[in-house]
């Protein structure tokens, strides 16, 4: 590597650490970032796309990117191949040959070990816990013990979606080093799966309750080849535990009982599942049935990392690419992965053609649409991974998600929130400790003045807390949520004007109906969206005051998700025939089965009210903490050097937390 590096920049390296690792997958990146070179640099930093797409203006910068794609070739993240081929698009800009000659005699690494940067956070973390816990008082222990929690809780999801048979089961088996999923035990396609750690085995077989069959009955309905599926009673089943060998039974299609099977939780006792991932295999995304495909989308939108995969042979189907321009669109931050799988039936200047085929059509798409490309491309083969695991872009796609998971910034912020739990618990305890330090100083009469002073003002702060802890309760137990009786009503005022209309234009069409919908649909959303939030935002700020909490939080509404709603609903309607019957009863019942499998849950704020709760509650914990004061304790002539001691520790923890 260093050698290379000197002939490209003329022995000109400066202070590089050539041990320096910064995980580079895309291989167009990186063709760019080698391609620099002593004669060309100056001319590619002043090129503004060239600076934004490496994200960097800096010489020494790009000489260390030179040195992480080198470091990503070597550890199996990178095909050498794939390199070339870009490189070879660039041959104008002044390349020097020997990068090919590298490239070409490269050594790969086929046991690359990830590196877990939230494991080595939440380990230390967790030392410090067991640190505070020694030292905090009794109620600031339950403090310490909730936050602690959090940390523990914290998981990660992928979440697996695409086309029938593009090979999930497989990748999944690889990622989990384990042969589990097989073709004749894998759910099918209309159950959603998810798959965690349990030290103990079992499989789980969840299944519809009354009300939710009765739901997906009603949407039914409004299709001629569903209806005919769901033209049965309901029967009630209990979640029950299986086997693996048994779960075909539920899920098959030929199965009476998979008709009323909702979803599938698989327990397992696998490495890499320990490490608190849930992998999240979708039914598909074309399910006529709108609340099991609304079920996937929803899933899809709360993983840390999506897989959409496709085969080889059939990559980039018109479904894949409406799916994929609409989850960009709608999900502009998710982070989307382009899987193409089953790679051994095509060879390697075949895949790498694909993979620029597949980018550069479903860029254009974006492009077209507006949306900015934010996804990465991987070319697999489980069968060839199995064989040999040194083979293939399995372990660069290991290693992304390995990123995605514990490396991103979401991850640290998560830590970050955290560790200033821990300082905030840290800070209210030295602040005890020094008011009782300040009263064992004192001469006795001045002692006993100083407590009794401690302990009314402690009485007032309690009466002012529990006062305000009342109003908190009840903000916290609020719900921001649109009701059913006002789809009802729309639905019925709809039916009521189209029938009408229908009686004075016999040549009434499904568009002008579709329109008539739509339009007040939209109408009462966005109306509903305006006063909901203005109402969140109103209640919140009311509650800040009254609680005397001065800090910042700012409160964010994605408009992104009420235009996704809109696009959902449109997509929907514009499927159905919504005259075949044009009786106004029939109608409103069409109008309805839609309204009621709509998912809403945006108008919840959910996320926004989760968050916010828990900022209210922390900040009021802070603000009228009251540390019971006890006489006797001060009577100790060893307290005051304990409490030093103390004090000490507690300062040395909060330094070890930045």
């Amino acid at each position: 590597m260093q050698e290379l590096l000197k002939n490209l920049w003329n022995d000109e390296l400066g202070n590089l650490d050539f041990n320096y690792e910064e995980n580079i997958f895309n291989p167009e990146l990186a063709a760019l970032i080698l391609c620099a070179n002593e004669l060309n640099y100056k001319e590619l930093l002043n090129l503004k796309t060239y600076k934004q797409y490496l994200n960097t203006d800096s010489f020494f910068e790009l000489k260390m990117k030179q040195i992480a794609v080198l470091n990503s070739i070597h550890n199996n993240l990178l095909n050498p191949l794939e390199i070339i081929f870009y490189l070879e698009k660039l041959k104008l800009l002044k390349i020097k040959e020997n990068i090919f000659t590298y490239l070409q005699n490269t050594k790969i690494n086929s046991s690359k070990e990830f590196n877990n940067n939230f494991k080595k956070s939440q380990d230390k973390l967790e030392n410090i816990y067991k640190n505070l816990q020694q030292i905090l008082s009794n109620e600031l222990k339950d403090k310490l013990d909730e936050f602690y929690t959090q940390l523990i809780s914290k998981d990660y999801k992928i979440a697996f979606s695409g086309i029938f048979n593009a090979g999930k089961s497989s990748l999944i088996n690889a990622l989990l080093n384990q042969d589990f999923l097989g073709v004749s035990n894998a759910p099918e396609t209309a159950n959603l799966s998810v798959i965690s750690y349990d030290e103990n085995e079992k499989i789980k077989v969840n299944f519809y309750n009354e009300a939710e069959f009765n739901a997906l009955k009603t949407q039914a309905s409004l299709n001629e080849e569903l209806n005919k599926i769901f033209n049965i009673d309901f029967v009630g089943h209990k979640s029950v535990e299986v086997k693996i060998n048994e779960l075909y039974d539920y899920t098959s299609a030929n199965s009476s009982i998979s008709i009323f099977v909702k979803d599938i939780e698989i327990h397992l006792n696998n490495e890499y599942l320990k490490n608190k991932i849930n992998i999240i295999d979708t039914p598909g995304l074309d399910d006529v049935v709108i609340s099991r495909e609304q079920k996937s989308l929803e899933f899809l939108k709360t993983a840390n990392c999506v897989l959409y995969l496709m085969t080889c042979t059939q990559a980039l189907s018109i479904k894949d690419l409406e799916f994929l321009t609409s989850f960009a669109k709608n999900n502009p931050n998710s982070k989307l992965v382009l899987v193409l799988t089953k790679s051994d039936l095509i060879s390697i200047d075949e895949q790498i053609k694909l993979k620029e085929y597949v980018k550069n059509r479903f860029n254009n798409e974006l492009k077209n649409l507006d949306i900015t490309p934010n996804y990465e491309l991987f070319c697999v083969s489980a069968s060839e991974f199995k064989k040999d695991n040194s083979k293939g872009e399995i372990n660069a796609l290991k290693a992304y998600l390995n990123d995605v998971c514990f490396n991103s910034t979401s991850s640290q912020e998560f830590i970050n929130s955290i560790s200033e739990k821990f300082k905030n618990l840290i800070d209210l305890e030295i602040t005890l400790l020094t008011n009782i330090n300040n009263s064992l100083k004192l001469d006795k009469n001045e002692y006993m003045k100083n407590i009794e002073n401690l302990q009314n003002e402690n009485a007032k702060k309690l009466a002012l807390k529990q006062e305000l802890e009342i109003s908190l309760n009840e903000y916290l137990n609020k719900d921001y949520k649109i009701q059913a009786h006002e789809l009802s009503f729309l639905a019925k005022n709809q039916a009521a004007r189209i029938f009408d209309e229908l009686n004075y234009d016999k040549n009434y069409s499904n568009e002008k109906v579709r329109n008539v919908i739509f339009q007040g649909f939209k109408d009462l959303l966005n109306g509903l969206n305006s006063s909901m939030s203005n109402k969140f935002l109103n209640d919140f700020n009311e509650i800040k005051a009254k609680l005397n909490i001065t800090k910042d939080y700012e409160i964010i509404f994605d408009k992104n998700k009420l235009q996704e709603i809109f696009e959902e609903f449109e997509k929907i309607i514009n499927k159905l025939d919504l005259l075949s019957d044009k009786s106004e009863n029939a109608i409103n019942n069409k109008l309805n089965a839609i309204y009621l499998n709509i998912n809403l849950n945006f108008f919840n704020f959910s996320e926004q009210k989760q968050l916010a709760n828990e900022f209210l509650k922390n900040e009021f914990f802070s603000i009228y903490h009251i540390e019971k004061i006890n006489i006797n304790e001060f009577n100790d002539e060893n307290l005051l050097s304990l409490n030093t001691q103390k004090i000490e520790k507690l300062l040395e923890i909060k330094e070890n937390l930045k």
